[in-house]
């Protein structure tokens, strides 16, 4: 009897390990307290590189010049863009072409010609087009507007949604991606998403811990530029699962169904005992 009592108790305490382990692996933050202060890492502004698209408007008091320096779309008549363009009524991004940055970094821009462009944040490209139009005596206090319009990163692995990100704006987190993209799921892993990007003709990798807030808002990687990729690795009981078999052992049913098993025969035992 004596060897049963044990061997229950055992199972049972095995049982409770199993199930109990998980949550701490699960949870963000784990090393931020009640009034911590967080140092972030800086945001960088977004810079253009090859391949990005950008909507380039100029606005003036003259409608003749916006219909000559805005690119109309090809489902919208130049006709009707030289008859409501103005400097109250600016054009849509559906309404003008957008410009793509080439392989060596440059754009051609109406009657400017060419300019390199690869680098240039949209405030200064505003700032530089602005500048050129009017030293130039094409128009006179323009209002130049730039947008980036295909911006996005790349969120993969073990989240809910996986795919692209648009970013919105210039300050996009890690934490803002992998909201967009459903949250990790209960299989990934928080202390070793991984960060791949561009940088200087290399890829170069950042790991990012979400469970240690402090490592997190430090990093590097906190704030993402285009064309990032965050990859979340699944854990070992994801990892498992892949397999054949599976490795049921790491399953924390097992142990239950296991320990139910053994109640039952431990019963039954005493029951044919007495």
């Amino acid at each position: 009897m004596r060897i049963i009592r044990t061997m229950l108790y055992a199972l049972g305490l095995a049982a409770l390990a199993a199930s109990c382990s998980a949550p701490k692996d699960i949870t963000y933050f784990q090393s931020l307290q009640n009034g911590d202060r967080l140092t972030l890492s800086q945001p960088k502004a977004i810079t253009l590189e090859p391949d990005d698209k950008l909507i380039i408007t100029v606005h003036t008091t003259d409608p003749r010049l916006n219909a000559l320096f805005n690119l109309p779309s090809p489902t919208t008549r130049i006709g009707t863009l030289t008859q409501t363009a103005s400097a109250t009524a600016p054009y849509s991004q559906s309404e003008v072409t957008p410009y793509t940055v080439n392989s060596k970094g440059n754009i051609i821009f109406p009657v400017l010609g060419k300019i390199h462009v690869q680098g240039m944040t949209a405030e200064q490209l505003s700032e530089y087009l602005s500048s050129e139009l009017e030293s130039r005596d094409l128009a006179k206090s323009p209002i130049v507007t730039v947008e980036f319009v295909n911006l996005a990163v790349s969120v993969m692995g073990e989240v809910n949604r996986p795919g692209r990100v648009a970013i919105k704006r210039q300050d996009l987190s890690i934490l803002d991606a992998i909201s967009e993209a459903g949250d990790l799921t209960i299989y990934g892993l928080r202390d070793n998403v991984k960060v791949i990007r561009h940088e200087n003709g290399t890829q170069q990798v950042y790991t990012v811990n979400l469970s240690d807030g402090k490592n997190l808002a430090s990093s590097p990687a906190y704030y993402l530029k285009q064309n990032d990729v965050i990859y979340v690795e699944p854990n070992n009981t994801k990892k498992n699962t892949s397999k054949p078999s599976g490795n049921i052992w790491q399953q924390p049913g097992i142990w239950i169904s296991m320990l139910g098993s053994a109640i039952s025969v431990a019963t039954m035992i005493i029951t044919l005992t007495k």
